[in-house]
This record gives C-alpha cells, sequence and structure tokens, in this order.
C-alpha cells in the first residue's frame, strides 16, 4: 500500500529516491463530490429517530431494516444510523457520493489503498466500493445510478 504521507504506508512502494507527493498535491483531475455523509453505528434505531429528529431537528428516520436516514431539504446534508453493512458486512465511517465511481476506484487501486469491499451494482440503485484511508477510516465511496 502506497502513501502519500512520511513515511507511512502509502509510501513504501515508490521507487528508490522518489519521494511521495506533498499533502494537498493531485495526482489526477478531481472526480467532482456530491455530498460527504458520516454513517453512525448503531442498533438503536427509536432512540436515534427521537435524537435525530426532537433534540438536533433533523427530518427523517425512515430506511430500511438496516439503515436510517435523517436529513433536510438539502440533499447534500444527510445523516444516516446503520447496523452493519447488509453488504460488505463492515461498517463504513463516511459515505462520500461521487459523479464517477469508476475512476475513483481506478485510483485508490493504482495508489495501492486497500479495497475493503469490491466495486458492486447494488440493488437499491448504488454503485459502490469500500476503501480503507490512511487513517483506518472505511470509506464507501457511492455513485447513484438511475
Amino acid at each position: 500500500m502506497k502513501d502519500l504521507g512520511h513515511g507511512s504506508s502509502y509510501t513504501r512502494g515508490l521507487p528508490a529516491g522518489e519521494r511521495a507527493p506533498r499533502a494537498g498535491t493531485r495526482l489526477t483531475r478531481a472526480v467532482p463530490v456530491r455530498r460527504i455523509k458520516p454513517n453512525i453505528l448503531s442498533e438503536r434505531f427509536d432512540e436515534s429517530r427521537t435524537f435525530y429528529n426532537d433534540v438536533i431537528g433533523l427530518d427523517g428516520g425512515d430506511g430500511l431494516d438496516w439503515i436510517l436516514f435523517f436529513g433536510t431539504d438539502q440533499p447534500e446534508v444527510q445523516l444516516s444510523v446503520m447496523k452493519l453493512d447488509i453488504k460488505a458486512h463492515v461498517h463504513p465511517d463516511v459515505s462520500i457520493e461521487v459523479d464517477d465511481v469508476d475512476a475513483v476506484h481506478e485510483r485508490a487501486r493504482t495508489a495501492g489503498a486497500e479495497i475493503v469491499y469490491p466495486i458492486t451494482d447494488e440493488e437499491w440503485g448504488l454503485r459502490r466500493f469500500f476503501v480503507r484511508d490512511p487513517n483506518g477510516a472505511v470509506i464507501n465511496v457511492t455513485e447513484h445510478r438511475g
């Protein structure tokens, strides 16, 4: 796994004498990010509905038997409360929706990042994969289809 940091795991795969790009340097043109959404791991759905609706003031609390969605009238503002991910069986800390999930997947693979859940077309309309960031967080990279 290559690292873009100082001597961490992302730099191990670089040829001798080659330096990793400094922080903030883009290796390729960025894929537009549509939204970033935290995912809270919980089995306490009733309490979560009460808290996020009545205390925080978010709308929603609907979802599936394993995930609830809260937000506002702005689609970029969303929070998920979920049990262990139903398909990946790993909890993603954050979901990032992009315009081209395949391009991000290729960049993650090329960088040597750990792919935790393979790129998959899910029956609920997402194409996604999970990747571990340099801090150990699991990132659910998604693209809505159709």
